[in-house]
Order: structure tokens, then sequence, then C-alpha cells
């Protein structure tokens, strides 16, 4: 997007994690604007490891830009960051408080324990892809429909 001048503009990404084997994976795409709506549209539609339905959450960032020219007359530009980055997130899950019933037995203890210590507000989110996260982490949760894929999460996946 091009800001007040054709020297200024805001580039916006999206940038997808996927769950990996023990940090999650990621891959980027350039957006028209800065939506969820715009996300959803540009989600990697790839087969294999990186598809439409795999990923767990999106981070959308805008990142204000000024276009530098090369002084020698050659016409080459290079467009720099010139100001704070914007980070919006979102998370496809679930949102379950600690107190929820669906995580009240023995077998849950951990979780609720992991939920109660380490978010800011005590809810913690079943991702679609099964795993747990904590709400406060994220600034939206969402639901499957809302990320434009079919499919449920179950608590306790």
């Amino acid at each position: 997007m091009v800001g007040d001048d054709s020297n200024t503009r805001v580039k916006v990404s999206a940038e997808f994690l996927y769950p990996g084997a023990f940090f999650p994976e990621e891959t980027y795409r350039d957006l028209p604007e800065a939506t969820l709506e715009a996300a959803v549209r540009c989600a990697p539609d790839e087969t294999g490891y990186f598809r439409k339905d795999g990923w767990y959450a999106v981070r959308i960032r805008s990142t204000p830009e000024r276009r530098f020219v090369d002084a020698d007359g050659s016409g080459a530009a290079v467009w720099v960051k010139d100001g704070e980055t914007e980070v919006w997130s979102a998370i496809v899950g679930e949102e379950v408080h600690m107190t929820d019933e669906r995580i009240a037995g023995d077998e849950h203890q951990t979780l609720r324990s992991n939920i109660k210590s380490n978010s800011a507000d005590g809810y913690g989110v079943l991702a679609r892809t099964g795993n747990w996260q904590f709400a406060s982490d994220w600034d939206a949760v969402i639901t499957p429909e809302q990320a434009g894929q079919a499919g449920a999460v179950a608590a306790g996946s």
C-alpha cells in the first residue's frame, strides 16, 4: 500500500504458523491490507506441509517504509523500514477457561496449573492442531470457520 507520495508505503504481510517438531514452522504472504479477511484470502494453498487448512495462527505485520533512490541516476531503489511495525495476531481454536469442566479431571492438572500460572487472564486456547496456547499471547482467538476453514476443535485432544 503506497502512502501519501510514491516514496512511502506501508508494507503488510502475514506470517502463518504451522506445527513443527520442536518449534513452529512458518510461511509468509504479502497482503493488500491489514485485515484477517485479507490474510484468509492469501493463506497458502500449496499441497503438502504448507497448506490452506494447516495453519494454527497468523501474525499480520504493517511496516511503514520509505523508498530511497540511488544518487547516481541509475534508478535503482530500495525500500527501508521507516517507523515501528504494528503486529496483530490471531490463533485458530477454542478459548477455554482454567475452570472449564472439560479440563477438570486429574489428567488435566498440569494444563490447569500452566494456564493459571502463565496466562494473564486464566484462558488457554486449544488450537485446531491440538496443541495448547495461552489466550493472552494473542490479540484474538478465532474459530476455524472464521479462518475460512472447515473443521472442529475438541477439548482434550
